[in-house]
């Protein structure tokens, strides 16, 4: 996340997108983006949805053609913790 700052800003009202927001290093983002403030949006399976939810984290299915239509160039920080 310290590469996504501009100058050292904190991210806060951000839009963020991290894929994987399930796996270890997906989670540890999601929660640091959002204690940072962001808008933090998280794809993960369906089964993580509630969790993710819960952390206050906007879930979105693996399934890219689900989610990037509405997000097209709405996002500040793109982190892609599973190279898709």
């Amino acid at each position: 996340l310290k590469l996504a700052k501009k100058d050292g800003a904190p991210l806060t009202y951000a839009n963020v997108l991290i894929t994987g927001g399930s796996g270890p290093v997906g989670q540890a983002l999601v929660e640091l983006a959002l204690r940072e403030g962001a808008k933090v949006y998280a794809t993960a399976h369906k089964m993580h949805e509630e969790h993710l939810t819960k952390l206050g984290a906007k879930w979105f299915s693996t399934k890219p053609k689900k989610w990037l239509p509405s997000l097209e160039g709405k996002m500040d920080v793109v982190i892609d913790s599973l190279c898709v």
